[in-house]
């Protein structure tokens, strides 16, 4: 079983609980992964920027080639279904202590 853990900056707004509420009351996404949310002494292990407050862990199933992909459609439905008006991200993978982080943040301007 994989564990997967999903970092959001708070400049996007998204509460992790509701995330993790969308995710799990959807019977397909449920089967590839059940989402709990952690608190910031949980994830205080890896090495993330202070403004770190809370996170998810996936646990299920979904492949690392999947996974980020899944998550990122994901977050877009929750987004438009919540009407929230939030800056477009970016999702960056990283691989720390044999988990795989997935940290979700504004995408930067040029």
């Amino acid at each position: 079983m994989s564990e997967y853990i999903v970092i959001f900056s708070p400049e996007l707004s998204i509460q992790p609980d509701e995330f993790a509420t969308f995710w799990n009351s959807q019977p397909q996404l449920q089967q590839q992964a059940v989402v709990q949310v952690q608190n910031s002494q949980a994830i205080a292990t890896y090495d993330m920027p202070s403004w770190v407050v809370g996170a998810l862990l996936f646990i299920g199933g979904m492949t690392a080639d999947i996974a980020k992909d899944v998550i990122t459609d994901v977050l877009k439905e929750y987004i438009q279904s919540s009407g929230q008006r939030q800056p477009e991200f970016s999702v960056i993978e990283k691989i720390e202590d044999g988990k795989t982080l997935i940290i979700v943040l504004p995408k930067e301007e040029n």
